[in-house]
């Protein structure tokens, strides 16, 4: 009878021992699963991570380059602004020396007018000496 008693606690004990075991995969499988889940979204993040890295890399050589673009449109409107400069510096001594060139042909057209009205008076005047003679 005791080895009966001891058969059926050895079966309850084995029968509690199967549930735990059976409770232990079941939990061992979710373990496993969220396991799975957890690295396919870590996976997911350094894939992310090394998009962000390439994209900010790739931010940074345009930002390099549109910097150089700007440095030399700078420098490109300076010697376009340095060469306007020259050129209206120029324009303007032209302008000037086109005013004197100006001044000077009024001046001698109006010294040849009166060198005109001269010779016709002494013109004049010798004729009026001729017809008097």
């Amino acid at each position: 009878m005791q080895y009966l008693q001891q058969i059926q606690h050895n079966e309850v004990h084995e029968h509690r021992l199967s549930e735990n075991i059976q409770r232990l995969k079941t939990t061992l499988e979710e373990l496993t699963v969220q396991k799975k889940g957890i690295k396919m979204q870590l996976d997911m993040d350094v894939e992310g991570r090394d998009r962000w890295l390439q994209s900010k890399a790739e931010v940074e050589r345009r930002k390099e380059t549109l910097q150089k673009t700007a440095d030399a449109l700078r420098q490109s409107l300076r010697d376009t602004e340095e060469h306007n400069r020259k050129m209206q510096d120029e324009s303007k001594t032209g302008a000037d020396e086109f005013r004197q060139l100006g001044d000077k042909v009024y001046a001698l057209m109006d010294q040849l007018r009166q060198n005109q009205m001269e010779l016709r008076k002494q013109e004049h005047a010798g004729k009026d000496k001729q017809k008097n003679n």
